[in-house]
């Protein structure tokens, strides 16, 4: 993984649809409101190198000819990459489990959340294109929460489990895109 912000940056921004946009500062929860392209991720080291493992793992998993088909596999594969970066990260449910408690931290969490389900979008779109566009966003946010909790529960677990309930947690995405309306 790259070890400063700027080749984060530069890791997705030259070649990748999925771009990640380091906060300047501000107020990040004001900068994305309304926007259909995600924000930057709040100034939290472990919400950035999560993006980072996300957008990287959606632009090698889910190339833009990938047939419809396939996309559900490819999700979980995408899932599986998340898992594995989440694991590298011992202290990263603590650092999640702070994030959500404290108010402040909850609302950058929040943002971030939101930002990362918009990132999703066109992702899932191409998943289940049968979906009407009005009902994306949400199904966006729903989905990502529904996985990012069972994460949460895997990197809780003792190491023993947490292989099978990342397995869990790829057959749930797979089973729910699967699912979805292709027309």
């Amino acid at each position: 993984m790259p070890s400063t912000k700027a080749s984060k940056e530069s890791a997705t921004t030259k070649s990748s649809p999925c771009v990640l946009k380091p906060s300047t500062g501000g107020d990040p929860a004001l900068s994305t409101r309304g926007s259909s392209t995600p924000g930057p991720v709040p100034d939290v080291g472990f919400l950035l190198s999560l993006r980072l493992a996300l957008t990287t793992a959606l632009d090698a998993e889910l190339p833009p000819d990938l047939a419809v088909p396939d996309t559900p596999q490819a999700v979980g594969r995408v899932v599986r990459r998340v898992a594995a970066a989440l694991r590298r990260a011992p202290a990263g449910a603590a650092i999640w489990d702070v994030l959500r408690a404290v108010p402040d931290l909850r609302a950058l969490d929040l943002t971030d959340t939101e930002d990362t389900a918009r990132l999703i979008e066109p992702f899932l779109a191409r998943a289940a294109p049968g979906l009407p566009s009005e009902h994306l966003p949400d199904f966006a946010l729903v989905f990502l929460e529904a996985v990012q909790g069972n994460l949460l529960v895997m990197a809780r677990a003792v190491p023993e489990r947490q292989d099978t309930l990342t397995q869990a947690v790829v057959r749930l995405a797979v089973a729910v895109l699967t699912g979805l309306p292709r027309r």
